[in-house]
């Protein structure tokens, strides 16, 4: 099954009624509402038009967790790769849970990789992402509904118009390439692109962490590391045992 399978499998009111929630400004009336959920089963059904094309990748849903708590994640990865980078024997394979680590450990494994990561796909040509292999195992245990929501929230980062996207993708390929130009540079001269840290803190008011603060964050950063990667590591598994033989 593709993404576009997987969409058009699903009620286009439900997944349009997710989507609608995701919204930061949500309507303030029921009609606006309405409106608005239409507009958005209309954007889903018109998907029906793009001929998907097979790119040799996998989108897993992956419950992440950041600041705000847990997430549907949709997670891209290249099968090839998969193949090639997971380990089966890795020191995350007999770890349930994060649940009693030391410190130590804690920031021991969070630096430990053992799968290959994931990739971004809100600038990818839609035809390429419709036609993304999806596990049908894993869209049941995280929701079909809800992957196909995420799907296409992160389609749409940049709107619903794919020449949106694709003037976006010019300016991340032109800033890029600024940015090539700029390390090209004596040190001195790449400072005169460059605000040191300690003055954006000072512009925006912002304090200087204390050292037991930075402390904290850091065993907070470690902690939600461990989590996304154990969590990662046990959705890769779970693909690579039933489908890949590894």
């Amino acid at each position: 099954m593709n993404v576009k399978e997987l969409i058009a499998s699903q009620p286009p009111e439900a997944i349009a009624t997710l989507l609608l929630g995701k919204f930061r400004n949500q309507p303030d009336s029921r009609d606006a509402r309405e409106r608005a959920v239409n507009r958005l089963i209309k954007f889903i059904k018109d998907l029906d038009r793009i001929k998907p094309i097979e790119s040799g990748h996998l989108i897993l849903g992956i419950f992440h967790v950041d600041e705000d708590g847990d997430y549907l994640d949709p997670c891209l990865f290249c099968k090839e790769e998969l193949v090639a980078g997971f380990q089966p024997k890795s020191e995350l394979a007999a770890l349930e849970s994060i649940e009693g680590l030391a410190d130590e450990e804690l920031e021991r494994l969070a630096h430990l990789r053992a799968f290959q990561e994931s990739y971004a796909f809100e600038f990818s040509p839609w035809n390429e992402i419709l036609g993304y292999e999806i596990d049908t195992r894993n869209a049941r245990v995280v929701g079909a509904v809800e992957l196909c929501a995420a799907v296409i929230w992160e389609m749409t980062f940049f709107g619903f118009d794919e020449e949106r996207v694709e003037a976006e993708r010019q300016k991340l390929h032109e800033a890029a390439r600024e940015a090539e130009e700029i390390r090209k540079l004596p040190e001195e001269e790449q400072r005169k692109y460059y605000v040191p840290m300690e003055e954006v803190f000072a512009e925006f008011d912002i304090p200087e962490q204390t050292e037991e603060e930075k402390q904290e964050a850091h065993r907070k950063l470690c902690r939600e590391v461990l989590t996304n990667n154990l969590r990662t590591y046990q959705a890769l598994k779970k693909y690579a045992t039933k489908i890949l033989r590894i």
